[in-house]
């Protein structure tokens, strides 16, 4: 009597394929304001960052140097086993006064709260005056760091601005109207388990 295998092949698979996917998120929380570094006279309301009224920098003297506005808690839900990409870092502001302010230093946060990886501050383009979204970062950058998915998960992964004021003899402030962050992963590969009976 010939035997007849049957063989049933199930594709167990934790999320879309293989493809790239992505996941945005906002922080839930926003703290150390603007504080100064040196000169000027300074003042900001670091929770407006997160109901889009703008956070402010206000410098007097150029050369002010404006420390640190910190956006944390973002929620993200990448998958466990998942490969971190990229991410990409959008920020929303803009200025006014007489003079402008710049980028310092712009730079990921990891799970243990340290500034990490790479600084992606631009420290050539002005913040214009009318309000504008900077991009930051492409799918395929990892910021010079080894994300896992643990540390993006975390409640302690963010961003920290540091801004530079210049000014021409009067007031200017730099708006920082909000922040968000795309990461970009490959999901974990799928399975196939194979059953199989012979008769």
């Amino acid at each position: 009597m010939k035997k007849i295998l049957f063989v049933i092949i199930l594709f167990i698979a934790t999320d879309k394929g293989f493809a790239q996917l992505s996941q945005t998120r906002y922080p839930e929380t926003a703290d150390g304001g603007f504080e100064w570094v040196y000169g000027g006279y300074g003042g900001a309301d670091a929770i407006k960052v997160l109901d889009g009224q703008g956070v402010f920098a206000i410098g007097n003297y150029s050369g002010d140097i404006i420390c640190c506005l910190k956006g944390t808690n973002f929620g993200f839900t990448i998958p466990v086993g998942s490969t971190i990409t990229g991410i990409v870092l959008y920020k929303t502001g803009s200025s006014w006064g007489v003079g402008y302010p710049l980028d310092n230093t712009l730079m990921l946060i990891n799970a243990a709260g340290s500034l990490v990886g790479d600084n992606k501050a631009n420290t050539s383009e002005i913040w214009a005056e009318t309000y504008q979204t900077w991009n930051y970062g492409t799918s395929s950058d990892k910021w010079g760091y080894d994300w896992t998915v643990d540390e993006i998960n975390s409640p302690g992964f963010g961003i920290s601005l540091e801004a530079l004021i210049y000014t021409y003899g009067g007031w200017t402030r730099g708006y920082i109207d909000a922040f968000s962050i795309r990461v970009y992963y490959s999901p974990p590969k799928s399975k196939n388990i194979f059953f199989g009976n012979a008769f």
